[in-house]
């Protein structure tokens, strides 16, 4: 008897196991943080994905796997950077302070436009915190950042060295086909070849930390 009772009830319990387990719909992208990537939320990235990819390299742009592979990337590596925001208090910093009034000019701009078109107040919230969501993400990576991309004295050296005849700070009869810069406009320059560096180096080290998980299976049943 006591047999029998456990049997009905794995019986039982099984099945309501089974559904709670797959009542999750399954997602493009798993991390072991938490943040993943639901179709819904893959799809409209993926459109806005292909219209710049039309725009920027071809308009019969010939999309594949590949494509939604790094779409699928692209926008986990945007929820992890938001959440490594917001898990650090990036509001509360001076990086994002900054940013305050480019964000609420473009939050005005966005009731302007409520009001114009007839926006439904949830719409507008949504608009709203996806600029805010934004403007935490580009303040997580310059905080991230700012420790890297002083320029030093021999930064400068370095950087004229690799642009030997291209750059001087100053006139040379030895060569007089060098652009003559600004010492602020090389800092500037070799500012931006080191964001591009530690940008993809910050990108790297949070995918491996994220352990990102695509599936691919299910990133090629959508169009």
């Amino acid at each position: 008897m006591k047999k029998w009772c456990v049997s009905l009830i794995g019986i039982i319990v099984l099945p309501v196991l089974a559904i709670a387990l797959n009542s999750e719909p399954p997602a493009v992208v798993t991390t072991t943080k938490g943040v993943n990537v639901t179709v819904d939320e893959f799809k409209a990235y993926y459109k806005t994905y292909k219209d710049r990819i039309r725009k920027t390299k071809s308009k019969d742009w010939y999309f594949n796997l590949s494509d939604k592979i790094i779409a699928a990337k692209e926008l986990a590596l945007q929820k992890i950077i938001l959440h490594e925001a917001q898990k650090s208090n990036t509001e509360q910093s001076p990086f994002f302070r900054k940013f305050k009034p480019e964000m609420d000019k473009a939050f005005r701009e966005i009731d302007q436009k409520a009001r114009a078109e007839h926006l439904k107040p949830k719409v507008v919230r949504l608009m709203k915190q996806k600029i805010k969501n934004s403007f935490l993400c580009k303040a997580y990576l310059n905080q991230q950042m700012e420790p890297y991309i002083q320029v030093s004295d021999d930064d400068v050296d370095n950087f004229l060295m690799a642009h030997q005849g291209q750059y001087a700070l100053k006139p040379d009869k030895k060569n007089t086909k060098a652009q003559i810069i600004q010492r602020k406009t090389l800092e500037q320059l070799i500012q931006s070849e080191k964001r591009t560096r530690i940008a993809d180096q910050i990108a790297q080290s949070l995918l491996k930390e994220y352990h990102l998980k695509i599936n691919e299976k299910l990133l090629q049943k959508i169009d």
